[in-house]
């Protein structure tokens, strides 16, 4: 089912993008802290804030979350190998390394150049389980997998015109289950 959901999501983008005129693609970098994750992102994002359907303008993007789970959650002196023997107790369960994503955004525009948006989308990292041995009191990377999350979520953005060059600019801002809140600054061409 979640297979399904992630097929339509892509289709609704990709149908409203070919609707769209060229001139209003833009592109955003943005950053951010909490959610699940609980740590920082890096977020880019790609997209179309033009499409008029039904009337209405809308925005469709594509964003890759990049979250930077931190090592400091790994005890000092964890080895990357399993216990030796059996007689261990579970510590702690951690993601390790960079997360990374796909998310989609769609969004109508509320009044002119302002936008309600909402986002989904899913991102994979590697999950380890760390374990203590009773007899030495290390810590060991007992096992690894790779973990994806479901990424759900609303937002706003702001495509305002700089002075008289013509030249737009995208502001946005992004609050979601897994990176918390994500603020973007970008250009329009």
């Amino acid at each position: 089912m979640k297979r399904k959901n992630v097929v339509m999501l892509t289709a609704t983008i990709v149908f409203l993008v070919m609707f769209s005129p060229a001139h209003a693609w833009y592109y955003a970098i943005g950053g951010g802290a909490g959610g699940d994750a609980d740590t920082e992102n890096l977020s880019l994002e790609f997209g179309n804030e033009n499409i008029k359907l039904w009337n209405h303008h809308f925005l469709a993007a594509v964003s890759v979350p990049l979250i930077f789970n931190r090592d400091d959650n790994i005890p000092t002196g964890t080895k990357s190998s399993s216990a030796p023997n059996a007689n261990y107790t579970a510590f702690d369960t951690v993601d390790e390394g960079t997360e990374v994503g796909v998310l989609g955004k769609i969004g109508m525009e509320v009044i002119s150049d302002f936008y309600v948006n909402i986002l989904g989308g899913a991102t994979r990292t590697n999950r380890i389980e760390i374990v203590t041995s009773n007899t030495t009191g290390i810590h060991y990377e007992q096992s690894s997998k790779k973990e994806f999350y479901g990424v759900y979520g609303a937002g706003i953005s702001y495509f305002p015109e700089l002075f008289e060059w013509e030249l737009r600019m995208n502001l946005s801002l992004d609050i979601d289950n897994r990176r918390g809140i994500t603020g973007y600054i970008g250009w329009c061409w």
